[in-house]
Parts: structure tokens; sequence; C-alpha cells
């Protein structure tokens, strides 16, 4: 498990800097194993550092994201290619140009990637497609949550959430759901190979990786 938690806002809403910015300071306690790897006026990204080796985040140039998990570059024509090498300015615009689909295409692992574009005021939560690292998402005065394990909220304080029964009624007739529904009403997850894009006020989950296009 990587734990994660990440926030994401409108920058131009004072409602939601105002929350994004309570929350912030509750993830910074002394106390608390989270690192920020991100903070920027409109994301923030934390992590505790894992155990299992090869997983680590990989700070973008330019304060453009970060990708969280395990990485290997795509084209086997450089076998040597270090993923930070890979990483640079040129190709971090390009994944931030095409909505992660650059990323999706040009890498593989098992990674929940988030990218910042302030030009068209989005933020972009993916999830690979093997979904090895879950990625849930619920929000709260204006700010999305982007999160791994639901424990790891509590020092955020959030309004309990309520238990979704329909979900659970179904999760016990067959247990290899594969709906964004979870077992709590205010929680969404980000399915394996999709994009979740925050843009302004609004909210937008959609497929990223398509497997016809490796079949092809």
């Amino acid at each position: 498990m990587y734990h994660f938690i990440a926030l994401a806002w409108n920058a131009a809403d004072s409602r939601a800097r105002e929350t994004a910015l309570q929350l912030n300071q509750k993830l910074c306690g002394p106390s608390l194993p989270w690192k920020r790897h991100l903070s920027t006026d409109g994301m923030s990204v934390y992590s505790v550092p894992p155990g299992e080796p090869g997983l680590r985040p990989h700070v973008l140039p330019g304060e453009a994201g970060v990708v969280l998990g395990r990485l290997f570059t795509a084209d086997l024509s450089k076998p040597r290619l270090g993923v930070e090498e890979a990483f640079d300015e040129r190709t971090t615009q390009e994944m931030i140009r095409t909505a992660g689909h650059h990323l999706i295409q040009n890498f593989w692992g098992g990674y929940v990637a988030f990218l910042r574009d302030p030009a068209r005021q989005c933020v972009y939560a993916i999830r690979d497609c093997s979904g090895k690292i879950p990625c849930y998402t619920t929000r709260v005065g204006g700010v999305t949550v982007l999160f791994s394990d639901v424990a790891d909220l509590a020092p955020l304080e959030l309004p309990a959430f309520t238990v979704n029964w329909r979900y659970l009624a179904a999760y016990i007739y067959s247990s290899q759901l594969q709906v964004r529904a979870c077992a709590f009403n205010e929680v969404s997850e980000v399915l394996a190979g999709e994009c979740f894009e925050l843009r302004g006020n609004s909210t937008r989950q959609s497929s990223i990786w398509d497997p016809r296009n490796v079949c092809r």
C-alpha cells in the first residue's frame, strides 16, 4: 500500500482556498508521518514514505505534479533510461498537454499521477491500468480530497460518511464489482485506467487507457 493524500481546489474560489488551507495545516502536524511533495495554489500532494522497494514519489519539474509509485519507460530502445531522466521538462509539458495520455502511452508500472495545468485551470489524477495503488475521492468545502486509504483521513476531521447500503448488498452478491461507487455515499473510486479531472468547480471521470490501442 502506498499511502497518499492529495488536495485539489479551484484557486479562484475563496471558500475552497480557505478549506484547503485548513486541511493542509492539519496534515503538517509534527507528529504526523506525511511528507509534502507539492504545494501550489490549487493542489498539494502528501505521502507516507513507503516501505516497499521501488515505490517512490517522482516530482515533476516546474511544480507540474507528482507521480507516486513504481515506473518504467515503455521505450525498449532505451532500456537504461531512468524515469528521472525521462521526466524532463519537455515530457512533462507533453503529459499535461495531452491530459495524461502521454504518460499512459510512454510509461508503465503501478502508479497514481497528479498533474496540474494552470493555463486550463485543470488538475488531473490518473490511476494506471494495473490498479495496484488504490485511489478514492471525496469532496468537502469545495476541495477534492484524493486518497488511497480512508483511515488516513482521520487527521482531516471530515464530516462523518454515511453507509452506502445498496453498494454493500451488491458487493455481498459479487465481490468483483468494478464500479465507481463505494461503501460510503460520499466516496467514489477512480478506477484503474481512469482520469479524474477537476476544472474550476466541476469534476469529471473518464477512461484514459484503452486496451484496443495496445492490441493495435
